[in-house]
């Protein structure tokens, strides 16, 4: 198997680098609304909405 060259190595840590921050600033912060929203669903309009608000809140989150 050929050594790989310089430009195929950047390419593949600019891939990487690149899958991180989609799943660091989209993917994950997603899966913790999700999370959220889902823990509250049964609970009344009023209450569910303020409880999934503290929820994303606390996990660090922008409502």
């Amino acid at each position: 198997m050929e050594k790989l060259n310089k430009i195929e190595i950047w390419g593949i840590i600019l891939i990487v680098i690149g899958a991180f921050c989609f799943y660091w600033y989209s993917y994950r912060p997603e899966q913790m609304r999700k999370s959220c929203i889902n823990t509250f669903a049964d609970f009344p309009k009023d209450s569910a909405e303020t409880y999934a608000r503290n929820c994303i809140l606390q996990k660090g989150l922008k409502y």
